[in-house]
C-alpha cells in the first residue's frame, strides 16, 4: 500500500523520543506491507467515527497513528497520544 504523510504527522514523530518514532516507524513499515484487506482486519485498525473516513492504527501502547484511506493509498494525517485522542472522540459525540 501506497503510504502518505501528512506534514502534521512527520512534525508529530520528529518531536518524540528516540525509542518512541522507532515504534511508530516499525508500525509505518507494518502498515505498508499490507494490503488493504489484511489493515482492515488487523487488531490493531480501527474505524473512528467521522464524516471524513478516518482510522485509527496502534502505534505503541500510547501512540495512534490517525490514517485516510483512499482506494490504494494510506495517508497518516497525524500521531496522537491515546488518552488525548480518547478525550476529543468523547467530547465530539
Amino acid at each position: 500500500m501506497n503510504l502518505l504523510m501528512q506534514r502534521r504527522a512527520e512534525i508529530a514523530i520528529r518531536s518524540l523520543e528516540q525509542a518512541e518514532q522507532s515504534q511508530v516507524k516499525q508500525a509505518l513499515s507494518e502498515i505498508s506491507l499490507l494490503t488493504l484487506e489484511d489493515l482492515k482486519q488487523s487488531s490493531k485498525f480501527k474505524p473512528m467515527d467521522s464524516d471524513k473516513k478516518l482510522y485509527i492504527y496502534r502505534g505503541n501502547q500510547k501512540l495512534r497513528l490517525v490514517l485516510s484511506i483512499d482506494s490504494d493509498k494510506c495517508i497518516v494525517e497525524d500521531v496522537v497520544d491515546h488518552d488525548r485522542l480518547q478525550r476529543l472522540l468523547l467530547n465530539s459525540k
